[in-house]
């Protein structure tokens, strides 16, 4: 690599006092140094702003902006419009980067002149799980979402853990209007028109916490809307189309409804929600089901969902 490339890290940053330094204090010490590290702080109202601007005195690599508070979507499209690498990478402000990360995708990302550049993924919730390839590898865009649909080699439908080049900002623009799954909504779309690679052994540290937007249990009837929009898009994107990963889009649409049906069971949520995921599961004939290869756990709920909603409600609640 002759000249290293800028690469621009985003970070949407809300409400997150707790965990912004370890973020910023990961992508500081990454052993590739030539970047920008762009922050938008989308209004916090704890010392978020203020920690940041502690690490802005130290490095001159950071910068700052605060957007009215308009939710994930708004601020990364506000840092991709503020960056000027070549290559951009989103990173949640309550997750971390292993030290060599950006150093290694950007050296792959040059020798194998790809548009995404995946990795892998660390758990962090209690014990920590590592999810990640055997070795560096050129993959097809439809052999990427097959992994993403099933969960495989930490490679998931995140903005976050990807290496973006910046001839793709023209295509990604999150939508405003989704404040949940909102990356499942975009993902897919842009790797279908990408050319894609996977490296392996470092790895994007992703930090679940119970008060996260995804984790949280205070806003059940916006997440299963916003869900319940992903679904119908990867629909219109899959369920017609690409015959080679017909069983992988199979597996991720019944896993997806799985996942819609429990977000509605335990609490008050919107019961056309929760009859569209129902009637999405009975739709399916038992060959789909085995064809789709869901293991045994998916298997059996997939059969009860469909021959015995109710058990699986009084069920699932008493588990709850």
């Amino acid at each position: 690599m002759n000249k290293a490339p800028l690469v621009s890290i985003i970070i949407p940053a809300f409400n997150v006092e707790k965990y912004i330094s370890k973020c910023l204090y990961s992508v500081l010490a990454q052993t590739y140094e030539k970047m920008e590290i762009i922050i938008i702080n989308d209004e916090s109202t704890d010392s978020t702003l203020k920690i940041c601007n502690q690490f802005l005195k130290r490095d001159n690599r950071i910068k700052i902006y605060t957007q009215k508070n308009s939710g994930p979507s708004a601020a990364r499209n506000n840092g991709l419009k503020k960056s000027s690498g070549k290559y951009f990478f989103f990173l949640d402000s309550d997750d971390t980067l292993d030290k060599n990360l950006i150093k290694h995708m950007v050296l792959f990302a040059e020798k194998e002149n790809v548009q995404i550049t995946f990795c892998g993924t660390t758990f962090k919730r209690g014990k920590t799980r590592i999810d990640s390839p055997e070795k560096d590898s050129i993959f097809s865009n439809l052999e990427v979402i097959r992994m993403c649909f099933r969960n495989e080699n930490g490679i998931l439908h995140s903005p976050w853990g990807k290496l973006f080049r910046n001839d793709l900002k023209k295509i990604i623009k999150f939508p405003l209007d989704m404040k949940y799954y909102e990356d499942e909504f975009l993902i897919y779309d842009v790797i279908l028109k990408s050319t894609t690679g996977i490296i392996s052994k470092d790895t994007y540290n992703y930090n679940i916490r119970e008060n996260s937007l995804i984790t949280s249990k205070d806003t059940i009837d916006e997440k299963t809307k916003d869900f319940k929009k992903a679904i119908l898009h990867m629909q219109t994107l899959f369920a017609k189309s690409y015959p080679n990963i017909r069983f992988d889009y199979q597996y991720r649409f019944i896993l997806d409804n799985i996942m819609l049906v429990k977000y509605n069971i335990p609490r008050k949520a919107n019961n056309d929600t929760l009859f569209f995921a129902q009637q999405n599961i009975h739709s399916l004939s038992l060959k789909t089901f085995i064809e789709s290869k869901l293991g045994i756990n998916l298997f059996l709920e997939s059969i009860c969902i469909k021959y015995f909603p109710k058990i699986f409600k009084k069920i699932y609640k008493e588990l709850k």
